[in-house]
């Protein structure tokens, strides 16, 4: 699928700190709902570990909370790999 996006329009968060547009990227359709939901779905499915990222960011500002004081994250089932086996569990230190 190709992207609606303009070369202007790919610009037009380029003043905001980088979290912040982020936020308004992810959570900002414009003229394409549609096709942002499509893609928001892709991006769950193929790097949830960034989808939750984004998606948190989008709830921190709709509650007004700073990223320092937030302590709930979205629900695990949103993220859930639909296909494929789950990537191999972090490794620790081993002590001596």
């Amino acid at each position: 699928m190709t992207t609606p996006t303009t070369p202007d329009g790919l610009r037009q968060y380029d003043h905001l700190p980088a979290a912040e547009a982020a936020r308004l990227a992810w959570t900002s359709p414009g003229y394409h709902s549609g096709w942002h939901r499509q893609m928001q779905d892709r991006v769950r499915a193929a790097m949830p570990v960034l989808a939750r990222a984004l998606d948190r960011l989008a709830d921190e500002d709709a509650r007004g909370a700073s990223p320092s004081r937030t302590t709930a994250a979205p629900t695990a089932s949103r993220y859930a790999p639909t296909t494929g086996s789950a990537p191999p569990a972090a490794t620790t230190a081993r002590s001596r």
